[in-house]
This record gives structure tokens, sequence and C-alpha cells, in this order.
């Protein structure tokens, strides 16, 4: 009975020694989750930043796509009246010359 005894003190002896191993885990547990939560709270923070400056730039793109089309539709619109200035600039230019013509 005295080995068992014995064994039964040793393994008593063991499992007092375990909970300070077990404090000392946990506080470091703890640590390791309080830098990670403050690394995803880091990391949240910038990807709010990340999103709202994609949703300005968002926004930005849609009012010179808008603006573009816009300005394309004005050039359409202002195509034929190019084409009947250069008309009237042809039609100006062989008067001037019959004009110059007639003089000589």
């Amino acid at each position: 009975m005295c080995i068992g005894g014995l064994s039964i003190l040793l393994t008593a002896l063991v499992w007092a020694a375990q909970p300070d191993q077990l404090t000392k885990d946990l506080t470091q547990k703890r640590k390791d989750l309080k830098k990670i939560n403050k690394e995803l709270s880091v990391t949240k923070g910038k990807e709010k930043e990340i999103r709202g400056k994609e949703s300005s730039i968002l926004e930005n793109l849609y009012a010179l796509d808008s603006e573009l089309r816009n300005k394309e539709k004005e050039l359409k619109e202002m195509e034929p009246q190019l084409t009947k200035t250069k008309e009237k600039i042809q039609q100006t230019g062989s008067q001037i010359f019959m004009l110059n013509k007639g003089i000589e």
C-alpha cells in the first residue's frame, strides 16, 4: 500500500503544480486574445476608411461618366452646325475667289 499511497501523493503534487501553469497559460491566452482583438479593431477601422474612399471614388467616377455622356451628346448635336459652318466658309471662299477674278 505504501507504493499506492506514494503514487497518489505524486499525482496530487503534479496536479497541484498544474494550476500555476494553467494560470500562466490562461494569462498568456488573454494577452494574445487582447492583442488579436486590437489588431482586428485596427483592421476594421482601415477597412471602413478604405470603403469610404472607395465610395467617394465611385461617386466621382459616376459623375465623370455622366458628364462625359453629356459632352458626347453635345458634340453630336454640334456636328451638323460644324458641317454647315464649313460649307459657308467654302462658299464664302469661292465667292471671294470669283470677286477677285472679276476685279482683275
